[in-house]
């Protein structure tokens, strides 16, 4: 009986061996768990830490909640850094990513609290969903020429970035790409951007400049809503498509500038997207005539609700000095009032 497991023992040993021979014989060390040419588990303690060269691909939360890891130095030819390779690395400071990098995965340094800098370099094409979102001590970024888009919650919760480089190039900011970076000061928006997503820079607050230019023809809804900071935006005449509440709550926003075309068809498609109280201005004309109210829907409705309060109160006040000073009536022998009756 025993000879029959011991048998059956290994047969069971040589089929594993020969169906999954390179799961031992690829490991580089016990760091480093590496098939073929990408980096599946990194097993180390953390620290300062540099990836073997023989690396191409770094796989897909390979170094996901690492809390350990303090820097990282990414070998020149890995080509692609794959969803949540490193997530959650809540003490990493610095990386370093060679110019073979063509995409960043989505959420691929989501969370990395402390990471103050990033170098994105030339040849990257995909910087994936959320990819940056929340690192909250990046102060700045200079985005490749080479990214065409900028995706969704990308830089989404960075609530210490101060400067963004956006360059000639990119058509589309997706939504809520900057949303809720507080820090963030002004925003230069290139020509070569068709789209603008909703939600895309809600909640800047801290942002004062911002430059939409010419070639922009969609702003989605919210896009820059409760950008505190702003006093004055200007939307460009190729806007075509401006969705509800896109500069909803800019509490401080006082002046737009917009084309006459724009102006004319502002009651009927495009009040609801400016807080009340900001005035329209028409480029081209002086600043003492261009001037409209810029919410006039809501200041009619203010107006007509007004009109009618006022109505009301007239009415009540003439229906109690009637009531209390009536005026006699006779039928016959008997004078009617609504307080007594007096028979003669």
């Amino acid at each position: 009986m025993r000879t029959k497991v011991a048998a059956l023992v290994l047969v069971l040993t040589l089929t594993a061996a020969l169906c999954f021979p390179t799961l031992a014989a690829d490991g580089e060390d016990d760091e480093f768990y590496i098939k073929g040419e990408t980096l599946l588990k990194y097993n180390g303690a953390g620290g300062d830490v540099v990836i073997p060269d023989s690396v191409t691909m770094i796989y897909a939360g390979a170094f996901h909640d690492c809390d350990g890891l303090e820097s990282i130095v990414i070998p020149d030819g890995v080509i692609s850094v794959s969803s949540n390779a490193f997530d959650g690395c809540v003490n990493l400071t610095e990386v370093s990513i060679p110019s073979s990098v063509v995409v960043i995965g989505v959420e691929a340094f989501l969370g990395c609290g402390k990471l103050e800098r990033i170098t994105i370099p030339d040849g990257v094409v995909e910087i994936a969903d959320g990819a940056f979102a929340d690192c909250v001590a990046l102060a700045s970024v200079d985005i490749p020429p080479s990214v065409k888009s900028i995706r969704q919650r990308v830089f989404s919760g960075c609530t210490n970035l101060v400067h963004v480089t956006i360059p000639d190039g990119v058509t589309s900011i997706d939504s809520c790409a900057f949303e809720g970076c507080k820090s963030l000061e002004s925003i230069v928006i290139p020509g070569s951007v068709t789209t603008i997503g909703g939600e895309a820079f809600q909640g800047c607050t801290e942002l004062t400049s911002l430059t939409i230019s010419e070639g922009v023809s969609y702003i989605g809804p919210f896009a820059f809503a409760a950008c505190t900071g702003l006093t004055e935006v200007s939307v460009p005449d190729s806007v075509t498509d401006l969705g509800g509440s896109a500069f909803a709550k800019c509490t401080q926003l006082e002046t737009v500038w917009v084309s006459k075309q724009f102006a004319d068809d502002f009651e009927m498609t495009y009040q609801y997207v400016f807080p009340d109280g900001c005035e329209l201005a028409i480029r081209g004309s002086t600043a003492t005539s261009a001037h409209a109210v810029a919410a006039p829907a809501a200041t009619i409705a203010l107006a007509v609700v007004g009109a009618i309060a006022v109505a009301a109160a007239v009415i009540i006040a003439v229906r109690k000095y009637r009531t209390e000073h009536p005026k006699p009536r006779r039928r016959g022998s008997v004078t009617v009032t609504r307080r007594t009756i007096d028979k003669r």
